[in-house]
């Protein structure tokens, strides 16, 4: 280290000290996990007082960024769970780069993703192949340009937002009203809506873990902290809610109630309750995340109803869709249904960022929710049953003894966990190398171990391969 603190800087040396390693670990100069020297080496190293490197090591303790660990020392934190961000970004110097323990593996996901020949089980997104083309081409080319060239209402164009509203009730049983609608670019503007809108910096969220949210960045930006949430077989369990509220004052609950993104769960009818009744009691908010819903499996039961349904006085849950999972991700086409008052807030934010998601993606979606939707999702189902048995026959033949997993009932993914525990990054390595791409489990926040394999995203004739492929990267 060349590094060394200014004594004539007129700031505490600790602080010194604290700041010049957040940005080492902030900057992914240390990555999580890398092992931090003794109090004693580093006073030594630094030329000052054991006890000041004893408070600067306090300092990035509270903050969440290292950890110690009983016959392991002091080690850069590995995950985001219960960091408080606002300690951990120093806007001048750090230009609103928030910790992220994962930032080397997504990374490396997103360099060989594309590679020729390399079979990817990390996307979780339908195939091209799969993709209604013909049918958007049509559509594309019958649409009157001159009045979809306009700036829509930033709520969504009307006729689209009735659309959704006939949609909702058809598909769901659920009434929404076209003031209950926003019509966003994506999910991913949804959730930064939802952050800006109705969090603060400081504020608690209990989110599932592990959970596709938890991937998300726009929570530690806004300066908003992540608590987990417990998932089993049946998906969270509401009770840890209120032990969360005491101790966070959580603000909001984030779920992903059905074919959750990773586990594939499914949140039990009963749950479901006990969770709306949990956060009415405690005045919590929340948001339902129901991209999966549905793409049920031809070989398992329709699911529960979604909360938005189960909510009777339609003002404790704000439900998010999008189109990227059952249409195609280009679309860019989502929607928050809420009460009044909260889709008015968010529609004021999104006026301020861009003015209404695109008017030709809208009309584009609208027709094609009213002719071609449920039957296109039924194919998707179809084919994605297809390969999600086909995946489970593989894994059973070939890797019963060194692989433990859930089967879905919907979704493109399967969750599961190793028996034997390995460094992710040099499973993700081991993986490249033989060809094929899987997603370890600390991206959504789980523990060492975990691995959510897609097939969704490949080609049938693929799978089979790559469980193969994988299968020789276990080995390594």
């Amino acid at each position: 280290m060349n590094w060394l603190p200014d004594h004539s800087a007129g700031v505490p040396i600790y602080k010194q000290i604290a700041e010049h390693y957040e940005s080492l670990i902030v900057k992914g100069e240390l990555l999580p996990g890398s092992r931090l020297l003794t109090e004693r080496n580093l006073a030594i190293q630094l030329g000052v007082n054991r006890s000041t490197i004893k408070s600067a090591y306090n300092e990035l303790k509270a903050s969440g960024l290292i950890t110690s660990i009983k016959g392991s020392g002091t080690i850069v934190s590995e995950y985001s769970w219960e960091i408080d961000p606002p300690k951990l970004i120093n806007w001048n110097r750090f230009k609103g780069v928030a910790f992220n323990p994962t930032a080397v593996i997504n990374r490396r996901i997103r360099e060989v993703s594309r590679t020729p020949g390399m079979i990817d089980f990390a996307n979780g997104g339908i195939s091209k192949s799969l993709y209604p083309v013909e049918e958007l081409q049509r559509l594309l080319q019958n649409i009157e340009l001159t009045a979809n060239l306009e700036y829509s209402d930033v709520k969504g164009d009307l006729e689209f937002r009735k659309t959704l509203s006939d949609h909702l009730k058809k598909q769901y049983e659920v009434s929404a009203d076209t003031q209950e609608i926003l019509v966003t670019s994506g999910a991913q503007q949804a959730f930064t809506l939802i952050t800006q809108c109705l969090l603060n910096p400081g504020d608690s969220v209990a989110v599932e873990c592990p959970s596709y949210a938890y991937s998300l960045k726009c929570f530690a930006v806004a300066g908003v902290k992540m608590v987990r949430l417990s998932v089993d077989e049946e998906g969270m369990r509401p009770e840890e809610i209120i032990e969360l509220y005491k101790r966070h004052r959580i603000r909001m609950v984030l779920t992903h109630p059905t074919f959750q993104n990773p586990t594939g769960t499914t949140l039990s009818l009963h749950r479901r309750k006990k969770l709306l009744e949990i956060c009415s009691e405690l005045k919590i908010p929340i948001v339902e995340i129901n991209f999966m819903n549905p793409l049920v499996h031809n070989d398992c039961d329709p699911p529960s109803p979604s909360l938005l349904a189960l909510d009777a006085n339609k003002e404790l849950v704000i439900h998010i869709e999008s189109l990227s999972d059952t249409v195609a991700p280009g679309m860019r086409i989502g929607w928050v249904i809420g009460s009044k008052s909260i889709i008015e807030r968010l529609s004021e934010v999104k006026h301020e960022i861009d003015l209404g998601t695109s008017a030709i993606s809208q009309h584009i979606a609208s027709q094609y929710i009213s002719s071609s939707w449920a039957n296109n999702v039924r194919r998707y189902t179809a084919e994605l049953t297809k390969r999600k048995q086909l995946m489970n026959r593989t894994l059973t033949e070939e890797l019963s003894n060194e692989f433990d997993w859930s089967t879905p009932g919907g979704g493109g993914t399967i969750w599961g966990k190793l028996r034997k525990t390995c460094n992710e990054l040099e499973l993700l390595e081991s993986c490249i190398k033989e060809g094929v791409m899987v997603v370890p489990g600390s991206i959504y926040g789980a523990d060492k171990g975990y691995v959510r394999l897609s097939y969704a995203h490949c080609h049938e004739n693929e799978i089979v391969e790559g469980i193969m492929r994988f299968k020789r990267a276990l080995s390594v």
